[in-house]
């Protein structure tokens, strides 16, 4: 909706598994409820396919990514935003053996069990796009902070967010956070 909202010349559509969609919405943003892991029946290609917290969603994401490709546009763009659920810190505030460590390798495995594996690290997105034939794949690395540890105040109103875990968020002698990554590749101009 805000990248309706600041190129109102640009056609948006957002798609979402839920039927959760807002009430008023930019007159060229449209929603509609999809699986994007069943085939694609968009007739049109996208210049841009923004998407963000796959990991977890999908069977089998390098398909999705597959298809992504399949719908863009030549020379047009992927844009991919997710949160890495394995927490870690740079002082050495968290101990592998912390709540924190132990409740991520519980989702890990709870999403493995459920046919719906975590992504583990950037490389694989990395390495699913690269498969798929897109060419300057570009990752963004970023601090997801698990309490209001930052001194920043941004990153502090970000890491507040994050409830789970609570005995560990909230004490600030652990520097903990998750890596939260952005990658970007284009589709060839010939393919």
């Amino acid at each position: 909706m805000e990248f309706a909202d600041k190129h109102p010349n640009i056609q948006v559509v957002g798609v979402d598994f839920c039927p959760m969609m807002p009430e008023w919405v930019a007159p060229n943003c449209r929603f509609q409820v999809d699986d994007i892991e069943k085939e694609w029946l968009w007739k049109q290609s996208f210049d841009l396919i923004h998407a963000r917290l796959l990991s977890g969603s999908f069977g089998d994401p390098k398909t999705v990514i597959e298809q992504c490709f399949q719908h863009l546009t030549p020379g047009g763009y992927i844009e991919l935003k997710d949160i890495l659920f394995t927490p870690k810190s740079d002082d050495g505030t968290l101990l592998g053996v912390s709540p924190l460590c132990e409740w991520a390798n519980d989702l890990a495995d709870a999403a493995r069990q459920m046919g719906r594996p975590l992504i583990g690290n950037a490389s694989e997105y990395e390495n699913m796009l690269i498969e798929a034939g897109f060419e300057v794949v570009n990752v963004l690395k970023h601090k997801l902070p698990t309490n209001a540890w930052p001194r920043d105040k941004t990153m502090q109103e970000s890491g507040m967010r994050c409830t789970l875990a609570r005995k560990v968020l909230q004490c600030r002698a652990v520097h903990a956070y998750f890596p939260y990554i952005t990658v970007l590749a284009r589709k060839p101009q010939t393919v």
